[in-house]
C-alpha cells in the first residue's frame, strides 16, 4: 500500500490526515510552490519519500502529463528490506569479494546499477485504477507495484 500525508505551511511536521495514495487528488493539496507530503511506499518496508512541489509551467498541449522530469538513483529492489536491507545490499555490490556477493548478484537477476537514473524510464498509471484493482480482490492483481 500507499500513502500521502501533507504537511501544512505552518508546520514541517506531516499531518495526521493521512490518506491511501490515490483517493485524494493531489491538486487538491498541492496548490502552490514548496508544498510537500510525505509519501510512504511499502508499509512493510517503510519507504518513505518527501514529494515537494518545486514548479508549476504552462501546460503544453502535446505533452503527456504527470511526467518525471529529474531524478537520482535507481529504484531499490522489491522486498530487499528497507534502508537497511538496501544499504546493506549496496555494501555486498560494492565488494565483489563478499561472501553473498555471488548470490546477491543472482537475486538481483545478474546486474543493478544503483547510481542509474532515466527520467524517460518513470511510467506513471492511474492510481484510481490500482486501487479499484486492490479493492476488487482480483486474483494475480498487483497493487503496490509501480
Amino acid at each position: 500500500m500507499r500513502r500521502f500525508a501533507f504537511r501544512t505551511k505552518t508546520s514541517s511536521k506531516a499531518s495526521q490526515s493521512r490518506w491511501p495514495a490515490g483517493t485524494v487528488p493531489l491538486t487538491a493539496y498541492f496548490l502552490s510552490t514548496h508544498d510537500s507530503a510525505l509519501y510512504e511506499y511499502d508499509f512493510g518496508d517503510s519507504w518513505e519519500h518527501d514529494v515537494v512541489l518545486q514548479s508549476v509551467g504552462i501546460r503544453h498541449p502535446r505533452t503527456k502529463y504527470p511526467r518525471c522530469l529529474d531524478g537520482a538513483r535507481a529504484c531499490p529492489p522489491e522486498d530487499c528490506g528497507g534502508t537497511s536491507g538496501y544499504d546493506e545490499l549496496l555494501a555486498i555490490m560494492a565488494d565483489s569479494e563478499h561472501e553473498e556477493y555471488e548470490s546477491t548478484l543472482e537475486w538481483l537477476g545478474g546486474s543493478f546499477e544503483s547510481e542509474k537514473f532515466d527520467a524517460s524510464k518513470v511510467k506513471f498509471d492511474n492510481p484510481g485504477k490500482r486501487w479499484r484493482i486492490a479493492l476488487s480482490g482480483e486474483r494475480g492483481a498487483r497493487p503496490c507495484v509501480a
